[in-house]
């Protein structure tokens, strides 16, 4: 992307936030429908919740 002249690239890799940071901001739904995902449904080492179906691989390289 430019803008102004300036290029930016984008090093961040990571998608958040995790489900437990929004979850207060649910509607009731928003939570019946994310009961649908409970298979995909993993916590991390931290105790971050977040829901994965499949793996995307990103290969993201500056400059190019």
């Amino acid at each position: 992307m430019a803008r102004g002249g300036y290029k930016f690239f984008d090093t961040d890799a990571h998608v958040g936030p995790y489900v437990d940071v929004l979850e207060p901001w649910l509607t009731a739904d928003d939570k019946a429908r994310l009961a649908g995902w409970e298979q995909f449904r993993t916590t991390s080492k931290n105790g971050h919740i977040s829901y994965n179906k499949g793996q995307r691989k990103y290969q993201r390289r500056l400059y190019s």
